[in-house]
């Protein structure tokens, strides 16, 4: 990687970490908003789980540091880190990438909140260190501090105002439960984390 990429994940670590957390502090203290601290304290993630975040989130923000990535004979993703990949650039040996393998598993927080986005991997027959991971867009959004809807998606997706009420949708009533629990779960963790109109 290049020199400056190599630098970036070096912030986090030693002295230059230390000075980097020093400074959220203070600007915490100052009544800064930190929208990747927010998203960190409300989903109790560890240094690790933040590291991924923020090389992720470099990955998908930074064009020096993505080039960087697409030099690597491994990258080839098209704009997707493989587990592998980053377990290679965030851990200094072999015991750590096999212990931490584990933060990608389907139980893990950064898949279980729905911090990443995960592609390929042992559904398809594939090494789990082959998987692609990404952030979804609407947390790199989050993340920035851009509240705009840009109707990503397919041309066929678009957002409705529901013309009945759930109580009128005809489904099996375990499966209208379910559903309505995963919008209720998904709208409370974004809810408490996202600032609300004063």
């Amino acid at each position: 990687l290049g020199q400056e990429v190599r630098g970036w994940l070096e912030a986090g670590t030693g002295t230059a970490g230390e000075r980097n957390r020093e400074r959220t502090r203070r600007a915490l203290a100052a009544g800064v908003d930190l929208p990747l601290e927010r998203l960190a304290a409300r989903f109790d993630l560890d240094p690790f789980e933040r590291r991924v975040v923020q090389l992720l989130f470099a990955l998908a923000t930074v064009p020096a540091c993505r080039e960087a990535f697409e030099q690597r004979a491994r990258f080839s993703r098209g704009g997707e880190a493989t587990i592998g990949e980053v377990l290679d650039l965030l851990c200094p040996d072999e015991r750590a990438r096999f212990t931490h393998r584990r933060y990608f598993a389907a139980a893990g927080r950064l898949i279980q909140g729905r911090l990443l986005d995960r592609t390929g991997g042992p559904r398809r027959g594939e090494d789990i260190l082959e998987a692609g991971l990404s952030l979804p867009g609407s947390l790199i959004r989050f993340i920035l501090g851009d509240e705009n809807d840009y109707q990503t998606g397919p041309a066929w997706v678009r957002r409705e105002r529901a013309a009945v009420t759930l109580e009128q949708v005809v489904l099996p009533e375990a499966l209208k439960t379910r559903a309505w629990s995963l919008v209720a779960e998904h709208y409370r963790a974004w809810a408490a984390i996202t600032p609300q109109p004063a």
